[in-house]
């Protein structure tokens, strides 16, 4: 097996993984959310969005604050 079937096959691995999680973070019952380093919503569950009344289209790439009232 040569280094670039090894890389190709580690890099389906990786994308099979994130892909499983990103469903698993969907539908979830708990409100979940995930934010990157810059603060802006990259995911958010089903439930989280059944509970606050938002779209995924609404609310992914938005900057998350938090308020301090």
């Amino acid at each position: 097996m040569s280094r670039n079937s090894t890389f190709d096959i580690e890099a389906w691995r990786d994308e099979e993984i994130r892909t499983e999680l990103e469903h698993r973070t969907k539908v979830t019952p708990a409100m979940l959310h995930s934010i990157n380093k810059d603060g802006l919503l990259i995911s958010v569950s089903d439930a989280w969005l059944d509970k606050l009344g938002y779209t995924r289209d609404q609310v992914i790439g938005r900057l998350v604050r938090i308020s301090d009232r």
